[in-house]
């Protein structure tokens, strides 16, 4: 359940992705978007970034709906195998 002060919408860029795209996940709350955050599979899309080094890195995106302000996580960490 939303509370008027915990209103937020969120996006996700792949890995690989074009730098201009994302999918739009909608509205959200701090507690899920936390939730999305831990079980993210940023060791996977570390890796695939690593095929895709001219696009994307793997990128998670918010924006609190009160303050306007935008927020965003994102990991291009190089594996080495």
């Amino acid at each position: 359940m939303m509370i008027k002060e915990d209103k937020f919408t969120w996006d996700i860029q792949l890995a690989g992705y074009n730098h201009n795209q994302a999918d739009k996940k909608g509205k959200t709350n701090y507690k899920d978007f936390l939730n999305e955050f831990e079980s993210f599979p940023w060791l996977d899309q570390i890796e695939k970034a690593n095929q895709f080094p001219d696009k994307s890195a793997p990128t998670l995106s918010i924006k609190d709906l009160k303050t306007a302000k935008d927020f965003w996580i994102s990991n291009n960490l190089y594996l080495d195998k």
